[in-house]
């Protein structure tokens, strides 16, 4: 009876221990296709304007490929669905998760870092046109000048 009790309590914590370990190794996975990080400043995520905050950032699925991503404002579970294409050209960004293209006061997701998948953002007609106003008032002012006597 005592070796009963014994081999089934060897057996239920073996059980527990490969339960554990195949969790943390799913975790690990998980992780390495999420990203959580703090953005200190309102901006704009594909056609959706979010505000500063906690946000986590993963596949929409991933098995399709990594096309669509998720950007979700933690605490309000706000959440924003962006396209991306998959880069190599992101060397300036070797440590940091997302980049933003900044026009005036307006910030628009432009780049995710997944460690060694990075991707580019694609650009809204909304970022397109923010940035045209942007560079037409950069102009204006390049083409003021004043003279004073």
């Amino acid at each position: 009876m005592k070796n009963t009790i014994t081999n089934l309590l060897k057996t239920t914590m073996l059980g527990a221990a490969i339960t554990i370990g195949v969790l943390a190794a799913q975790a690990s996975a998980q992780d390495m296709f999420r990203r959580t990080v703090e953005i200190k400043f309102d901006f704009t995520a594909g056609t959706q304007q979010l505000p500063a905050g906690k946000y986590t950032i993963e596949p929409l699925n991933r098995t399709a490929g990594n096309k669509v991503f998720v950007v979700r404002n933690n605490q309000t579970n706000e959440q924003a669905i962006v396209a991306v294409t998959a880069t190599n050209r992101m060397q300036t960004l070797e440590n940091a998760a997302l980049s933003f293209n900044r026009y005036g006061d307006q910030s628009f997701l432009s780049h995710i870092n997944m460690g060694d998948n990075k991707y580019v953002v694609l650009r809204t007609k909304a970022e397109r046109e923010a940035e045209k106003a942007y560079v037409a008032r950069v102009k204006a002012q390049e083409h003021t000048s004043e003279i004073r006597y």
